[in-house]
């Protein structure tokens, strides 16, 4: 079984970086600079503000500290398959979901280290604590998530009592309110908790048979997560896009039917409106960006961002100008092709128009001038008119090419 679970990882993560080169990429890379460069000078003139000792840091510890622990589910890698051919071989998968729980630990363990690192020093100014103190500390958090993957691979078995996520939950924040007061007790009752959840498991696995249906539907709700994160970047055939009715916005297209003209546009309109697939990037990475921009004071960094964002999202809605290709009424209602491009640049026109707004009251609340804002607004609709008129054809001729 360890042999099945190693070859099972190696397909998967072989898919994965084929994904996260997409997803990675040039533009991303260099928005991450910036967010992290912006997040982390606001931070470092906030701890400039405080002045020990106070007590605020401890309650933010163990609020973020619980939400950071949700991170990372088990990555069991079964499939529908396995109901049939792995039943055989259910007395044998401890050695299979021992292997899972190791590649499972890793993620949320380089998680739990880069937050609690960036928290350390706030955590320095309440008085209670040393730079000495990061590692009692990373190591109850990691504990903590041991104990928590060990109840959801315990969760996998029949006659168990539901994984109850609150209660665990509880349980999370009693231990890091103690590490706040006294990090080795914190330290040790973690410790306990995870021997107490490993010791629960391997009485479970003696004892009862494995809900084949809840683990297979875990995976593939995990999976699913991945490729729609994914999916805001790069095209993935695994995720389905749903279309939802939204009739509050139907007044947007309806004054375009029974018109020649606004063939394309109707339908353009129509399936951003209706498919999670362009609406909800666009929604995802407006909100992202206005809340950096917001929180970021400097001018040109601002700027920036405010450019780098407008380009990400305008670009990847460019592909809704193949979505119709395949419909074959478009091809036989006598439409003229400049139209079709004519209804894009319109549409993209209608969004950039609405971040160009959004993104100069944001900049301006940022920089606490309203010029900021006003500047912002500006460079950004120079940048979707170059955009529309220059960028555009060139990317067009790639997807008709």
């Amino acid at each position: 079984m360890n042999k099945v679970y190693q070859e099972r990882k190696n397909r998967h993560l072989d898919k994965m970086m084929k994904y996260l080169k997409y997803v990675f990429n040039d533009h991303v890379m260099i928005v991450l600079f910036f967010m992290i460069g912006g997040v982390g000078l606001y931070y470092s003139n906030l701890l400039k503000t405080i002045h020990p000792p106070v007590r605020w840091p401890l309650v933010l510890f163990v609020i973020v500290g619980t939400l950071t622990l949700s991170i990372g589910g088990i990555a069991t890698l079964l499939v529908e398959a396995d109901k049939v051919f792995l039943l055989p071989k259910e007395n044998q998968l401890k050695s299979y979901f021992s292997k899972s729980f190791s590649y499972s630990l890793w993620m949320p363990a380089v998680v739990l280290a880069g937050v609690l690192g960036a928290m350390i020093p706030l955590l320095v100014l309440t008085g209670r604590f040393s730079f000495s103190d990061f590692m009692p500390l990373y190591l109850s958090l990691l504990s903590l998530k041991w104990g928590e993957l060990k109840n959801r691979i315990q969760s996998f078995y029949q006659e168990t009592t539901p994984f109850l996520k609150w209660r665990y939950r509880i349980v999370t924040v009693f231990v890091l309110s103690v590490a706040c007061y006294n990090v080795w007790l914190g330290l040790i009752l973690s410790l306990m908790i995870a021997g107490s959840c490993q010791l629960s498991l391997i009485k479970k696995e003696k004892t009862a048979l494995l809900d084949w249906d809840l683990v297979i539907q875990t995976e593939e709700h995990r999976v699913l997560r991945i490729y729609r994160f994914i999916n805001l970047f790069t095209d993935v055939p695994e995720v389905k896009v749903s279309i939802h009715r939204r009739a509050y916005l139907d007044r947007l297209v309806h004054w375009m039917t029974g018109k020649q003209h606004n063939t394309y546009r109707y339908l353009y309109t129509r399936h951003f409106i209706r498919s999670n697939e362009y609406s909800g990037l666009f929604l995802r990475l407006t909100l992202i960006a206005s809340f950096i921009l917001i929180f970021n004071t400097t001018f040109y960094l601002n700027i920036m961002i405010a450019m780098l964002f407008f380009y990400l999202v305008v670009f990847q809605i460019v592909p809704i100008y193949k979505q119709f290709d395949t419909v074959l009424a478009t091809h036989l209602y006598p439409i003229a092709h400049c139209q079709k491009l004519k209804a894009l640049q319109t549409l993209l026109m209608q969004l950039e128009s609405v971040m160009a707004v959004i993104f100069a009251i944001c900049s301006g609340m940022g920089g606490q001038h309203f010029i900021q804002g006003i500047i912002t607004f500006m460079v950004l609709v120079l940048e979707g008119w170059l955009f529309n008129h220059l960028l555009l054809n060139r990317q067009l001729k790639k997807y008709e090419g």
